[in-house]
């Protein structure tokens, strides 16, 4: 859900641009975010949060040292597809694509180039 939102809060800034900070206004039907007055855009925080939340939705872990990049991506029912061009892992660069069929998330390696594996490998979720 946070994801979605960012998504949907940057859609209504120029080139999806978030600000530091948005004003404090209720959401409610017809209303939207709105930059609060001397914020900085766009702001290196809020431009990077974007990859880390592909990272976690996509269940990216690269390890360039050998040469393979773990997914295991569980996309959003509001992201159906998405295709990652020229993600960088080393020397290498691949571009890959996820989408969602019958309730699960598929990815194929469009294209790549150098020596990568991607292979799929459940994440370790940490116990609080």
């Amino acid at each position: 859900m946070i994801a979605r939102d960012i998504s949907e809060a940057a859609s209504y800034f120029v080139f999806y641009r978030l600000p530091e900070l948005c004003a404090g206004t209720k959401r409610e039907p017809g209303t939207f975010p709105v930059q609060y007055l001397g914020a900085n855009v766009p702001q290196a925080w809020a431009a990077g949060s974007v990859f880390h939340l592909l990272q976690a939705i996509l269940g990216l872990d690269a390890d360039a040292h050998k040469k393979v990049l773990y997914v295991d991506p569980v996309l959003p029912h509001w992201l159906p597809d998405i295709t990652l061009h020229n993600l960088r892992v080393g020397m290498s660069t691949v571009t890959l694509r996820f989408w969602t069929e019958k309730d699960a998330t598929r990815y194929e390696l469009v294209d790549s180039k150098g020596e990568l594996r991607v292979e799929q490998r459940e994440r370790v979720l940490a116990s609080v």
